[in-house]
């Protein structure tokens, strides 16, 4: 939601849900780092919801790290 626009952002169905730990500290990582690379608000939330959403079928904040960091190198 910004001033001017509201939009709803749905995640993709994750096909298994393993572990949550960390989904949020994933979503949040990637908001701040589409936002501050210039990023609208929406953009950023889209990318945010899709990595988490990928986030909960890995077990641990290790797996869910790693995952994260593949991301950041694409």
């Amino acid at each position: 939601m910004t001033p001017d626009e509201t939009r709803v952002i749905s995640a993709p169905r994750a096909d298994t849900v393993v572990d949550t730990t960390g989904c949020g500290d994933v979503f949040a990582a990637v908001a701040m780092r589409g936002l501050a690379a210039g990023a609208s608000v929406f953009a950023a939330a889209g990318q945010a919801v899709e990595l988490a959403s990928r986030a909960v079928g890995r077990a641990g904040v290790r797996e869910t790290f790693r995952l994260a960091l593949k991301e950041r190198e694409k």
